[in-house]
């Protein structure tokens, strides 16, 4: 077991339900995460 630490959130509807609608999953889940964890070299 390799102990990588993760979650899983499940969401009534489609694959693409809410997603990007405003104040949808990408703008108020996705976007945040990405910005707190991900980190580019210019």
């Amino acid at each position: 077991m390799l102990h990588i630490k993760h979650e899983a959130e499940e969401y009534i509807g489609t694959h693409g339900s809410e997603v990007s609608k405003k104040n949808g999953r990408i703008e108020n889940q996705m976007l945040p995460y990405f910005n707190e964890h991900l980190k580019f070299e210019e």
